[in-house]
């Protein structure tokens, strides 16, 4: 036998012993290694869940910004909708990170503005998160919540993945809009809110600003008028005398011509591009009109108009309305006869301050 072959007879393999103790090895490892690992897949999945909500409602701020609305929340169509505003996909929108459908809830209501009636939208996005179902709601005896009895929110649970009702099925908007406020997820459940009523608080404050701006430069062009009509009478005999005319600039069906001081023809001619401001025109030749009177007293073109509500298909702010001569408010509502500045009746030739407001309605214009 050749020592080659000799060597090889004398070769011993593993003992069972040894075996179980290197299975026993690496099992120790894995498990070492996989908890981590499954650990950091979760994470994964939970913050790629979290950016895609965030972009969902940064995609809904930019349609509400477009539109001045939000896709409604039945039909099925706001994923559609929402998708032409992010890179995200429809299903991407409609189905979280584990392959349910996210629950996309939305509600208006009707608020009032400076007399204007305006919409303010209240939105909250869900997923069931990792478990893929709704977890929280009632608790048991035992103080646990409840496996799959959905988010309390006062009386009213989210009670599944797919509830569109949630906590818009309060009886009346103040409930709803506490409901709104007090939901939280629970569990590993997920969700985001979206409201536009800070930003429809913050165009009130706006018209607001705008409105008594205007009034000061109304009241300012008037005065400085009047002191330009007063030096130039002081050279002549002026007929009629300053105290009689009206130095605001003309609006539509605001009294006779010779009220105003100057050539109110010339006047129009030069600020407004040949027409008045007619309250009676639609909103589109009014805020032109609006426009230009800004022009006139020195301010900002988009001062004309009232922050808070666009022109019907159009993202062009609806225009304040402008009275330069406007009738008295008498106390039964009704609206008493226009001054006249030049009659010699003192109850009738008594004049008001120029009036801006937010509609035609019960103005007096």
């Amino acid at each position: 036998m050749s020592p080659h072959a000799k060597h090889l007879n004398n070769k011993q393999g593993f003992t069972l012993a040894e075996v179980i103790l290197v299975v026993a090895v690496i099992a120790i490892l894995v498990s070492l290694t996989a908890a981590p690992v499954i650990e950091f897949m979760k994470m994964r999945d939970i913050r790629s869940e979290e950016n895609e909500m965030n972009e969902i409602m940064k995609a809904a701020n930019a349609y509400l910004e477009d539109r001045n609305e939000l896709p409604a929340d039945t039909g099925g169509t706001w994923a559609d909708e929402l998708a032409r505003y992010t890179s995200l996909s429809a299903d991407q929108i409609a189905n979280d990170t584990w392959g349910n459908p996210r629950m996309y809830v939305m509600h208006k209501i009707n608020e009032t503005f400076l007399g204007t009636p305006i919409e303010v939208y209240y939105v909250t996005l869900h997923s069931a998160g990792p478990n893929r179902k709704a977890d929280g709601g009632a608790a048991s005896a035992g103080g646990d919540p409840v496996s799959n009895s959905g988010i309390a929110t006062g009386s009213d649970v989210f009670s599944a993945v797919t509830d569109t009702g949630w906590w818009k099925n309060k009886t009346t908007d103040t409930l709803r809009v506490q409901a709104f406020v007090d939901a939280q997820p629970a569990m590993d459940d997920m969700m985001v809110r979206l409201t536009d009523y800070p930003e429809k608080i913050q165009k009130y404050k706006t018209s607001l600003e705008r409105l008594q701006r205007i009034s000061e430069a109304l009241e300012g062009y008037a005065t400085s008028r009047y002191n330009e009509t007063v030096v130039a009478c002081m050279s002549t005999t002026c007929s009629p005398l300053p105290e009689q005319l009206i130095y605001y600039p003309p609006s539509a069906n605001s009294g006779p011509s010779t009220y105003y001081a100057g050539n109110v023809n010339a006047d129009i001619t030069t600020y407004n591009g040949g027409s008045m401001i007619d309250n009676s025109t639609n909103d589109a030749n009014r805020r032109d009109g609006m426009i230009n009177l800004m022009r006139i007293l020195g301010l900002p073109d988009e001062y004309c108009c009232n922050a808070l509500k666009s022109i019907t298909g159009s993202k062009n702010e609806v225009p304040f309305y402008y009275f330069s001569n406007p009738r008295p408010r008498l106390g039964s509502g009704t609206c008493g006869n226009r001054p006249n500045p030049q009659s010699t009746n003192p109850a009738l030739s008594r004049t008001l301050p120029a009036r801006i407001a937010v509609s035609d309605a019960g103005t007096c214009g």
